[in-house]
């Protein structure tokens, strides 16, 4: 800004490359919490239903014969969202040790 760049600008080209890494950690976490509050999830339960109050309401409703898929298709989105977290992780880690070198 010291320099006559626009607050915008000072905030895409500065601010946010340093503190990118906090925000895919910070989303990554809160999507991993999502999925494991199920107990604090049930308590405050309101209108919508999330996904595994509705995977649990199929299972206490009804033996639903697509449950086993649903299963496999939340624990493979699960690891893939750990997984991008390390390689993220991992990316960042290589960008830091080669600006230090």
């Amino acid at each position: 800004m010291d320099l006559g760049a626009r607050p915008f600008t000072v905030f895409r080209r500065i601010v946010l490359p340093m503190i990118k890494p906090a925000v895919y950690a910070t989303f990554l976490f809160s999507f991993t919490l999502s999925f494991d509050e199920f107990i604090r999830t049930i308590f405050v339960l309101g209108s919508e239903r999330t996904v595994p109050i509705q995977v649990w309401s199929l299972v206490i409703e009804q033996i639903a014969p697509f449950l086993p898929a649903v299963s496999v298709v939340i624990m493979v989105i699960s690891v893939s969202a750990s997984l991008i977290g390390l390689l993220i992780a991992s990316r960042s880690d290589r960008v830091t040790a080669s600006a230090k070198a």
